[in-house]
Formats: C-alpha cells, sequence, structure tokens
C-alpha cells in the first residue's frame, strides 16, 4: 500500500495530525503488533469457546470458567466466572 500526501502543504495547513491519526488506524508499530499477536496466541490456546458473540467491533467469548472481551480484534477484558 502506498499513500501520497505533499508533506509541505500538509504541515503548512496543519493537518499533519489529521493524517497522521488516519494512517495510525491502519499501521500498527512492530513492537504493539508483535504484542498483539502473542495476545491472539493466547486466546486461540484456550481453544474453541462455549459460545461466541459478536456486537459492533466487540466480540464476547465464552469459556467454561472465563469471558473474554474483544474489542476491535484486542483483549479488552477477562472475566473468570
Amino acid at each position: 500500500m502506498r499513500l501520497l500526501f505533499d508533506k509541505e502543504k500538509v504541515i503548512q495547513a496543519g493537518d499533519m495530525k489529521a493524517i497522521v491519526d488516519e494512517i495510525g488506524k491502519y499501521l500498527v508499530p512492530a513492537a504493539e503488533a508483535d504484542k498483539l499477536k502473542a495476545q491472539e496466541q493466547n486466546v486461540k490456546k484456550l481453544g474453541q469457546p462455549l459460545k461466541s458473540i459478536k456486537v459492533g467491533s466487540q466480540k464476547i467469548l465464552k469459556y467454561k470458567d472465563m469471558t473474554v472481551t474483544l474489542k476491535a480484534g484486542r483483549v479488552a477484558d477477562v472475566k473468570v466466572n
């Protein structure tokens, strides 16, 4: 993927933050990507959930002894039943 923009015009217009925020939706720093991948592997180690519920960007995985809530694909909460 290639994103092109005139850096000088963006800086002069004061829109650099808007562009960085927009690009940030699609790109993740390597360290954060590694952390996300590790979280995903940990969730997979739990095996198949008894129930999976999706509400918007949130996904709730019900296991025998715990409930894992994912928001935008990231572990947001873990509750032990």
